[in-house]
Order: C-alpha cells, then structure tokens, then sequence
C-alpha cells in the first residue's frame, strides 16, 4: 500500500505530466503552498485546517483517495508540528 508523502505525491504529479502551476491555477491553491507541500517545507505552509483543504483538493486533482492522502500526510505533519513545540 502506497503511502503519500510530499515526495510521493510530486511523483504522481510528473507522471500525469501536470506543472504545478497548472494545479494551482485551476485549483486556486497558492503555487508556493503546493510546493511546500510536495517538498514537506512545513514551516511554510499555513495551519493545519487550510493544509487539509489544500491536500484534498490537490489529491482530488490527480484522483488519489484523498483521505488516505490526508492521513499520511498529516501523520508527518503532526510529527513535525511536536517536535517543533518540544525545541521552544
């Protein structure tokens, strides 16, 4: 079973042979965020609520379950978002 990352999903995306920029114009996600996302610059993307909406309508995009997306994406998310509280 597949298991969605940032990288992961920028793999999806160059096989479909879509530029990000066309995803986030049609999408009306901001390209900086979609970048984040695929390169896992956390720190970059806004609170989890709109990283949630950005991952299910990126993954809708490309027809990837996006609750499957979601789980996986946010369990390193999350990972990320306690090891940064623990460091202030």
């Amino acid at each position: 079973m597949m298991n969605y990352d940032g990288k992961t999903l920028k793999i999806i995306r160059e096989k479909q042979n879509i530029p990000l920029k066309k995803i986030s114009q049609q999408t009306h996600i901001t390209f900086s965020y979609l970048e984040s996302l695929e390169d896992e610059n956390y720190a970059r993307l806004p609170p989890e609520v709109y990283v949630v909406g950005y991952l299910k309508h990126y993954s809708l995009y490309l027809k990837i379950d996006p609750e499957k997306v979601i789980e996986d994406y946010l369990t390193k998310y999350r990972a990320w978002k306690g090891s940064e509280a623990v460091m202030h």
